[in-house]
């Protein structure tokens, strides 16, 4: 209670004023004094706060600087502190310690199998890093082993690229990449696919690298011809395989698809007449190239005005008019472009005469 008078005390007032709650209410969260987590787990901490005056407000020092946020995701290892301050000035904190558990990598050696497509190849773990044992492996998330012994043999592997899991008795999983391969093993290579146009040929040039070769199969056949290059003209589309086997009895094999197509062909009428009777009204352009390759056809008038165009839009043809109305009689120009085979940009030019 406060009580206020005048110097005279002839005039006096009270006021009932209630006194603050100087007890903080904060409460926090106890942390564990030590999180464990797997290898590269990210554990998020979403601790409760109750009884906070106001706002609360949430600092989290950690091994990678100072975070003001009310939840912290976790992924490092190092000692953390949680600091939280209410609008009254209360605080509370808890000091805690984040810790890696579980397998954090392996000394995996591989060996490649006797032929390139047999699955004879070995994947050996020579010792696992970090973890609790027993551990367990899984390659190419295939079924699952027990690992007792080191090293540890994994048999019927085949080349190329795998995945090693390895978990110990946690829980706690870490993926291995592991290469098989044989950098001494054979090869055999026909280049890339090809296109040609009926009547052209192509030179079949096989490339061998470390195979001593024992036989040499064709298909199709190709009676008398060994592993030196030839030339080839199909009649049409064909899938040339060539399969050779070693003194070991090793098969390597490669493929080139050969497509065939025939010659650009082009019907372009020079004559027609866009009067209207039904005959004759619209000419177009006939052709066997696939509509992906034809680009643009354009029409000139004889003083080299354009008076129609038609971009990719297939198929290319002109009903005699231009800008709405049919055009007068007489001599035009067209000019038509293309993409070949290759990929080059092809033009062909000539005339159209328009009978009125």
């Amino acid at each position: 209670m406060l009580m206020l008078s005048s110097a005279s005390s002839l005039c006096s007032r009270t006021f009932d004023i209630t006194a603050p709650d100087c007890n903080c209410t904060l409460f926090i969260e106890d942390i564990a004094d030590t999180l464990t987590l797997c290898p590269g787990d990210t554990f998020v901490l979403i601790p409760f706060v109750t009884g906070a005056q106001g706002l609360a407000f949430a600092t989290w020092v950690t091994p990678y600087g100072t975070k003001m946020q009310p939840t912290l995701p976790l992924y490092q290892e190092g000692e953390y502190i949680w600091i939280v301050k209410d609008s009254a000035g209360c605080e509370e904190r808890d000091t805690f310690y984040a810790k890696f558990i579980g397998p954090m990598g392996a000394v995996v050696t591989s060996n490649p199998p006797s032929c390139p497509g047999n699955l004879d190849g070995q994947v050996s773990i020579q010792s696992i890093d970090e973890g609790s044992p027993p551990y367990s492996g899984q390659l190419d998330g295939g079924p699952p082993f027990l690992i007792n012994q080191f090293p540890y043999i994994i048999d019927v592997v085949g080349l190329g690229d795998h995945v090693l899991t390895i978990t110990d008795i946690v829980g706690c999983a870490v993926d291995i990449s592991v290469t098989v391969d044989d950098q001494n093993g054979g090869m055999v290579s026909l280049g890339p696919d090809v296109i040609l146009q009926r009547g052209d040929s192509i030179l079949i040039d096989p490339l061998l690298q470390n195979i001593e070769v024992a036989l040499v199969t064709w298909n199709p056949s190709f009676p008398g011809i060994g592993i030196e290059p030839f030339w080839y003209g199909p009649d049409s589309t064909v899938l040339v395989t060539l399969m050779v086997t070693d003194t070991a009895g090793c098969q390597y094999q490669d493929q080139m698809l050969i497509t065939v197509i025939e010659q650009e062909v082009f019907y372009i009428p020079n004559v027609f007449s866009p009067n209207g009777d039904q005959i004759n009204d619209v000419l177009q352009i006939f052709t066997n190239l696939p509509a992906d390759r034809l680009t643009s056809w354009e029409i000139f008038d004889r003083w080299g005005g354009l008076v129609y165009a038609q971009y990719e839009n297939v198929p290319f043809q002109w009903d005699g008019t231009s800008h709405g109305k049919v055009v007068q009689g007489g001599v035009y120009v067209y000019k038509l472009i293309w993409k070949d085979i290759s990929d080059h940009t092809q033009f062909k030019a000539g005339s159209i005469t328009v009978l009125e």
